[in-house]
């Protein structure tokens, strides 16, 4: 197998032939040289839950007690461990807003961790009671959304200066928020509810509108937003993937 060095220039020599099409000459074509790679972590590190990408390493959340999360390096799978204290247990949500990492656990009452990406060190904001369960975080540019699983569901808009917040409780039979996504106007919840249910929020006064799905489309686990479309994965078996029209 040739180097990737080597793959390059063979691309560069192809772009510049004067009767390739244009369409060909991309610089962004993209050969997969070696194999996908497994990077096993070390004993008690378990559980992968939750992973976020801050621009340069990878984050992973782990579902441990106390809860773990990880620094890696994408280029090789090295990793640093930054162990949480006592009591803040099991990284259910990961988000990057830019600047630091956040991470939700599965506590009662939940806490909230706000990440400085350089070395690990974080701030705790713990939720009041009653505010259990923090399952899903998303920035939309000025604040940190929390998705919160509680009957019924709680959304937390927050202040991410100084971890205040908004809280907004849905509706009765519109449950534990499993998902959120922004997608550059809205924050979309997921919920975990039969049918499914997908929520359309106003991030400025916490309104909303709910789209409910198809009988057999049970419990929003997922949420993500490709710049036209939001998809929901779903919690079953066999799993199922929706795809969903902005409107």
């Amino acid at each position: 197998m040739p180097s990737e060095a080597r793959v390059n220039e063979l691309i560069a020599a192809h772009a510049g032939l004067p009767w390739v099409h244009p369409w060909q000459r991309s610089p962004l074509l993209k050969y997969q040289l070696r194999k996908t790679e497994t990077y096993t972590l070390a004993a008690g590190e378990d559980y992968v839950c939750r992973m976020a990408f801050d621009g340069t390493h990878v984050w992973v959340g782990l579902d441990t007690e106390p809860g773990k999360i990880l620094k890696v390096n994408p280029a090789d799978g090295s990793y640093v461990v930054y162990a949480l204290a006592t009591g803040e247990d099991f990284i259910w949500s990961l988000a990057f807003d830019g600047t630091h990492v956040w991470a939700g656990l599965w506590t009662e009452p939940g806490k909230i961790l706000k990440v400085n990406p350089a070395d690990g060190s974080y701030v705790v904001y713990t939720l009041a009671a009653g505010e259990d369960y923090v399952m899903s975080i998303a920035f939309d540019g000025t604040h940190v959304w929390a998705g919160l699983g509680t009957e019924p569901g709680k959304l937390l808009k927050v202040n991410p200066a100084d971890g205040s917040y908004v809280v907004y409780t849905l509706a009765a039979g519109e449950d534990c928020v499993w998902g959120l996504a922004f997608d550059g106007t809205h924050v979309w919840a997921g919920l975990d509810t039969s049918p499914g249910k997908i929520l359309k929020v106003n991030p400025v006064d916490g309104s909303y509108v709910v789209y409910t799905l198809a009988a057999g489309e049970d419990e929003v686990f997922a949420l993500a937003f490709d710049g036209t479309h939001i998809w929901a994965g779903l919690d079953a078996a066999p799993g199922k993937i929706v795809r969903f029209t902005k409107i």
